[in-house]
């Protein structure tokens, strides 16, 4: 009787599976609950489980995803997605219904929509956000999560930011005041202060704009690298050119507006009309982060930017009716060359809100600066999807 129970405990130990060893079977229940589990000795043990390796032939089969068990068949699916290649039964030759069933409402895709599957390159068209129908495939949220981005940034240090926003304009209006306004007692029918503020308020906004869309669009979109970790999300190129126009549109309400309100603590505010000259605020914002966000991906190196600075925007500001009017000091082919400055149209527009006179020539400068804005926006599109994606 001893010599029968070693032998059937030593025939549970060979079919038995060691947990640390292996070879053996799997450690299951057998064909009957009301008897013992394997057992689990200590030593190697004798060979593996032939019924459960699976053969050459299984593991072809499971390959075609014959037999293949539903996670099994999930995990395939998902890394023929991942390689870009095509779906069970919607290869050539296989399945025509089903090819015909599914393709039916999809469309070709265009050569922008195909996606490497690589990190770090762009994700498939069924991960990203719908374009909507828009010109663009903007999507708002997004656009306001880059705004909120920088607008974190900038919250650190907005003591810093914000204060030469009200010194500047006090030192520029007390010294015209005392200075130059003492020798120039009128011009344009008004005291040469109020002639001043119109303008410098514009060049504030523009200041404000250039700034952002210049050096510190560059040194995200090359030093930092940014943007190229922002397109690894659903955030696309066209998100991160509104969010930076937003954000620079943002600097600019804040320079701007913050002379603004100095002038009219210094109560050179004339009347009610005033107030329409906080609209041109934002349109000078725009017009100018247009043109410096264009510039800036064009851009080779950000030393270059110092010509942009003094040989582009110190002109504009200097010969844009800011100091003098230009109708009484220019004439002819002068005058009509002096209409392509791109400050000259907010300038004259806030001015024209100063004096409560909105003509004709107020809806041509409003057209100026929409129409010059769009066009370097388009350009500024193509330029960042290019550079992104390179």
């Amino acid at each position: 009787m001893v010599q029968n129970s070693r032998a059937q405990e030593r025939r549970q130990i060979d079919l038995a599976d060691h947990p640390l060893h292996g070879r053996g079977r799997t450690p299951l229940r057998p064909g009957h609950d009301h008897r013992q589990r394997q057992i689990h000795p200590p030593g190697r043990a004798p060979g593996p489980d032939r019924k459960r390796t699976a053969s050459r032939s299984d593991r072809i089969r499971l390959r075609a995803g014959r037999g293949a068990t539903p996670v099994q068949a999930r995990r395939r699916r998902l890394r023929k997605i991942a390689l870009g290649k095509p779906a069970d039964g919607l290869r050539r030759g296989r399945h025509p219904g089903a090819r015909r069933r599914a393709s039916i409402g999809r469309r070709r895709p265009a050569a922008g929509d195909r996606a490497s599957g690589q990190p770090g390159r762009c994700l498939f068209v069924g991960h990203r956000h719908p374009a909507r129908g828009w010109p663009v495939s903007v999507s708002l949220p997004h656009a306001v999560s880059v705004w909120r981005r920088n607008a974190s940034l900038y919250r650190r240090t907005w003591k810093v930011n914000l204060l030469p926003n009200f010194f500047e304009p006090v030192f520029y209006l007390t010294a015209i005041g005392i200075g130059v306004g003492a020798y120039i007692t009128e011009m344009g029918g008004v005291t040469y202060v109020e002639f001043l503020v119109p303008g410098l308020i514009c060049v504030s906004a523009m200041h404000g704009a250039s700034f952002e869309v210049t050096y510190n669009v560059y040194v995200r979109l090359v030093y930092e690298k940014t943007y190229s970790g922002m397109v690894t999300t659903p955030v696309t190129p066209d998100d991160i050119l509104v969010g930076e126009v937003l954000w620079a549109l943002t600097r600019s309400c804040i320079y701007g507006g913050g002379f603004f309100i100095v002038a009219a603590l210094f109560g050179l505010m004339p009347g009610l009309s005033a107030l329409l000259a906080i609209f041109v605020i934002p349109l000078t914002g725009l017009m100018f982060a247009a043109i410096g966000i264009a510039v800036t991906l064009r851009m080779p190196t950000i030393e270059l930017f110092s010509f942009y600075f003094t040989l582009f925007l110190t002109p504009l500001f200097l010969f844009s009716d800011v100091f003098f009017p230009i109708s009484e000091r220019l004439s002819g082919v002068w005058l009509q060359v002096a209409e392509i400055l791109p400050l000259l149209h907010p300038v004259r527009l806030a001015r024209s809100a100063f004096s409560g006179e909105v003509g004709w020539l107020a809806l041509w400068d409003a057209g100026y600066i929409v129409v010059l804005s769009a066009g370097l926006l388009s350009w500024a599109k193509l330029t960042m999807r290019k550079r992104l994606s390179s």
